[in-house]
């Protein structure tokens, strides 16, 4: 039988006619396969970047900002621990009040992000950002403007030209710094807060590369203190009222609450000294000392029982009572405080860190992840498509 059914097929095909395969068939056939596979690739990268941008959109839906809830204490952590490695942005989950910021290092040392911090709940901000007193609001810039964020709500809340430099004591004025030519030259803008309105501003002369600024409880002067050349007062009313060699001002607080004294480090051949000198309002004149506990150079941020609150690039301390620290960060290259949420009598232990829901703490993530659950989908379609085809032929 197989024989003959041999012989019968070689018979039909020698008296078949002969089937001219014309040239380039195959090639044409390659092109072509070639070009339908590109296209099917190109419609599912197109097909599933929509899919995974609708997937983010509705996780941002279900994530949408909610201010956090909860009773604040208003004491500090005496310790406070490195921020977990994923944490909430402070756009995606607000909190209702801002207590206190830090900005941590990488492994080279550098700058990383700033974690915000209220209670023990912790969230990520951006960089260069200065907190107000009342912990309502962060400034931070963005090419020449800054941008303030209602940690309450997550959103801007203002924009206005300048660079952060200082707050008012309630929070409702800040300072902002604004460069006038190449040569250095600076405004200052006291600019009402949330309102975006200058209040008033003056020329900082001669210029200088830094400024320590710190306003007056009555927000109508200004302490201007430069590394190279002292400080400076400046009157809303009068401009330029005098000036003190070898003396700058001590951080953004360092106008005494009564109104009468400005708190200096004293500086000599580019070294700072850690006592601290209080000039005479009204002429510039040394009126006393204060001596620091550590003997270290410290900002003043706040006043606590007739003494200045001083802060270091990672500790806070008040300078009445008893010399100790009432709070230390473990990793820290800069503090920020906001004085007007903190108890400055004791610390507290810290709690268990909250680092935010758990969606917005991955949100970061979310684009790869959609993409890669909706890549595999796709993937195993078309597999199953391409088998169920193959089967059909072959019925």
């Amino acid at each position: 039988m197989t024989v003959r059914l041999r012989e019968a097929m070689t018979e039909v095909a020698e008296a078949s006619p002969v089937v001219w395969v014309p040239e380039g068939l195959f090639d044409r056939a390659r092109r072509r396969r070639r070009v339908r596979v590109v296209g099917t690739a190109l419609m599912t990268i197109v097909v599933l970047a929509g899919m995974a941008s609708l997937a983010v959109a509705a996780v941002r839906g279900v994530v949408a900002p909610r201010p956090a809830t909860g009773k604040e204490d208003r004491h500090p952590p005496a310790t406070v621990g490195r921020a977990p490695r994923w944490v909430a942005d402070l756009r995606d989950a607000p909190l209702g009040r801002v207590q206190f910021a830090f900005v941590e290092p990488d492994r080279n040392g550098k700058d990383a992000r700033l974690i915000v911090v209220s209670g023990d709940q912790y969230r990520q901000a951006a960089l260069g950002g200065t907190l107000s007193p009342d912990g309502r609001f962060l400034a931070y810039p963005e090419g020449q403007m800054t941008k303030l964020l209602d940690v309450s709500t997550g959103r801007i809340a203002m924009e206005s030209e300048g660079e952060p430099i200082t707050w008012s004591r309630k929070g409702d004025f800040i300072v902002l710094s604004r460069s006038l030519d190449t040569d250095g030259q600076t405004e200052m803008r006291v600019v009402s807060v949330p309102s975006g309105e200058i209040a008033w501003s003056f020329e900082v002369v001669p210029p200088c590369g830094a400024h320590h600024v710190s306003l007056s409880p009555d927000n109508e002067a200004v302490a201007v203190g430069c590394q190279q050349s002292g400080t400076y007062l400046y009157r809303r009313a009068t401009g330029l009222d005098w000036h003190r060699q070898g003396r700058d001002v001590a951080g953004p607080q360092a106008w005494a609450p009564d109104g009468r004294t400005i708190v200096t480090w004293a500086r000599y051949d580019d070294v700072y000294y850690g006592e601290l000198f209080l000039l005479d309002v009204k002429d510039g004149h040394s009126v006393g000392t204060i001596p620091t506990a550590n003997g270290g150079v410290a900002e003043v941020i706040a006043w606590y029982d007739g003494l200045p609150v001083v802060q270091g690039q990672d500790w806070l301390q008040p300078l009445a009572g008893d010399p100790r620290f009432l709070m230390r960060v473990e990793s820290a290259t800069r503090l920020l405080v906001a004085t007007e949420t903190i108890d400055f009598a004791e610390s507290r232990p810290q709690g268990s860190i909250d680092a935010g829901p758990l969606l917005a703490r991955y949100r970061a993530l979310l684009p790869h992840v959609s993409f890669a659950v909706l890549a595999t989908i796709t993937l195993a379609w078309v597999l199953i498509v391409r088998r169920l085809r193959r089967r059909r032929r072959f019925r």
